[in-house]
């Protein structure tokens, strides 16, 4: 054998099925493909079954990919865009952190295509956000470990970000109040200059600038 892929299969979707249980000779009845070539590929490529394979096959997609019904679900198949290939893809982009924009990109299809995709599908939707969920609890966890490693940042970014504490610490907008804070009081105290300036002070006697002045050995009023 070459070694090249027989164009046409769609050996990655051959792949998930065959990890979700399937046997080589059904799956080689809706491939065109034979048995002997899947179990060579098996057998190459140390193929295991896996039971997140199994999950995407038992949602309504992989169903109707895996057991066509109809000729909506051949339809379907033919399309190309539905495939369990695409399914697993999608999953790994949202998994590694990647939005539902990326992935559909990934995958060569339009936003809204997934959308859709997902809306009709309620099994792969639930996949897809234990997808997200999976790559939000590993961004957590690389947070956590630098901030066990000293670095401040971190810890600062969990508090604000964490429903527990976000309330309490994350940036507020300008001029937006602190709560609990009260509230600035600017007290302006006016004098009149000239009538502070004619008042003598307390403890000294007013002096009348107008009286003509003792001669000396002059007593006092009171002699």
């Amino acid at each position: 054998m070459s070694g090249k892929p027989k164009p046409g299969v769609d050996w990655a979707s051959i792949r998930i099925e065959w990890e979700a249980g399937g046997s080589a000779s059904d799956i080689a009845r809706r491939h065109p493909v034979t048995r002997q070539a899947i179990e060579h590929r098996r057998n190459r490529y140390s193929w295991v079954r896996d039971e997140a394979a199994a999950a995407l096959c038992e949602t309504p997609t992989g169903k109707r990919v895996t057991a066509p019904q109809n000729r909506h679900d051949r339809k379907l198949i033919a399309n190309g865009k539905r495939s369990l290939a695409n399914m697993r893809l999608i999953l790994e982009v949202l998994a590694s952190g990647g939005s539902p924009k990326l992935a559909a990109q990934r995958t060569g299809m339009a936003a809204d295509t997934l959308r859709e995709w997902l809306a009709s599908d309620a099994e792969f939707a639930r996949l897809a956000e234990a997808a997200q969920a999976e790559a939000g609890v590993r961004a957590i966890e690389r947070v956590t470990a630098a901030g066990t490693r000293g670095d401040w940042r971190a810890d600062a970014y969990l508090l604000e970000k964490m429903p527990a504490t976000r309330e309490d610490f994350a940036p507020r907008p300008s001029g937006a109040p602190m709560e609990g804070a009260g509230v600035a009081v600017q007290i302006v105290f006016r004098t009149d200059a000239g009538a502070l300036l004619n008042v003598a002070p307390p403890d000294r006697p007013a002096v009348n600038h107008d009286a003509p002045p003792l001669a000396i050995g002059e007593g006092s009023a009171d002699g």
